[in-house]
């Protein structure tokens, strides 16, 4: 219970409770207390990616403070095509980043999460699942390596591609338009070097927007020209085929708490998963939120005028 305090301190960056128990005025539903409570997250965030039974999985954005039942909606839509009732396929990491977590894949799992990240936001779209309220867009990661690993990177990209090779049979020699996006989390969401003083600098470190984003692309031709050496691999930042998102993740080292080490998630969606959108400010996942419809106002509940929404999570009440 002390080891599991002390990692869940490290990495959430302030105390654990005691007794791990919401004592708020607003708690409306009892808590686990002791160990339990704090195993409904993995506390060891972005380093649990360089683990060798790491099977990729899906980063969710959200809110503050609903990274619970983000989890609980992203697991339910990727599971909905299995039958429902199957979140467990998948385990909530914490990710150091404010309103991010991961839905990593269980070792031993046959859920590709990029397949399945996709075919969520397709039926999101069609509004064949209810969608989430929470849920703001939902990254890929298959595989994931330390920055300034050369071997791991031609690991990861290799991996990246052929996941999609395997889910999407291409012609021979079929032109593929690239595009790399980046981004840098810490302990706040989004690109943590945005205004800070010396932004300039972390951009040309190992795990900078300059150094990154060139060798991604690079590697990830070389792993479309090994499987198919006539492929044609141009990068197309206005009408790309083929989108990898890098997610670097700081993060402390497992055996020194003062060390920083950074991890480099990547994944990719193809145009034909519909999951991604080009705007004039980049390109980013399809907003699952957007997608979802809105609940009526309450008088006209009611009032008997329209049936009440169903609730899209079993953890919708989550403060």
């Amino acid at each position: 219970m002390a080891d599991a305090r002390a990692r869940a301190s490290k990495e959430m960056r302030r105390r654990a409770p005691e007794d791990a128990r919401d004592r708020s005025p607003s708690g409306k539903r009892a808590r686990d207390e002791g160990a339990s409570a704090l195993a409904r997250f993995e506390y060891e965030g972005a380093m649990r990616m360089l683990d060798d039974d790491f099977r990729g999985g899906v980063l969710a954005t959200c809110a503050f403070a609903r990274e619970k039942t983000a989890y609980g909606d992203v697991a339910r839509m990727m599971d909905a095509r299995a039958g429902g009732g199957e979140s467990a396929r998948w385990r909530p990491v914490k990710m150091a980043a404010r309103g991010a977590v991961l839905a990593a894949a269980l070792g031993g799992g046959a859920a590709d999460p990029a397949a399945r990240a996709s075919e969520a936001v397709r039926d999101a779209r069609r509004g064949a699942n209810h969608g989430s309220k929470v849920v703001e867009k939902m990254y890929p990661i298959d595989a994931a390596f330390e920055a300034g690993d050369g071997a791991g990177l031609e690991r990861a990209c290799a991996e990246v591609v052929g996941r999609f090779r395997r889910r999407r049979a291409a012609a021979a020699g079929a032109a593929t338009r690239l595009a790399v996006t980046y981004r840098r989390l810490d302990n706040v969401l989004g690109e943590s070097t945005k205004g800070e003083k010396g932004a300039g600098a972390s951009e040309d470190a190992v795990y900078g927007r300059k150094r990154i984003t060139p060798s991604v692309a690079s590697a990830i031709e070389r792993a479309f020209k090994r499987v198919d050496p006539d492929v044609d691999v141009t990068v197309d930042l206005k009408d790309p085929t083929f989108v990898v998102f890098v997610q670097v993740f700081s993060t402390r080292s497992r055996d020194d708490d003062d060390a920083r080490k950074y991890v480099v998630g990547v994944g990719a969606y193809a145009k034909e998963d519909e999951a991604f959108e080009v705007r004039s400010r980049g390109i980013f996942p399809v907003s699952v939120k957007a997608l979802t419809p809105k609940e009526p106002p309450k008088w006209m509940i009611k009032k008997g005028l329209v049936e009440a929404p169903k609730t899209t999570s079993a953890t919708d009440g989550e403060k």
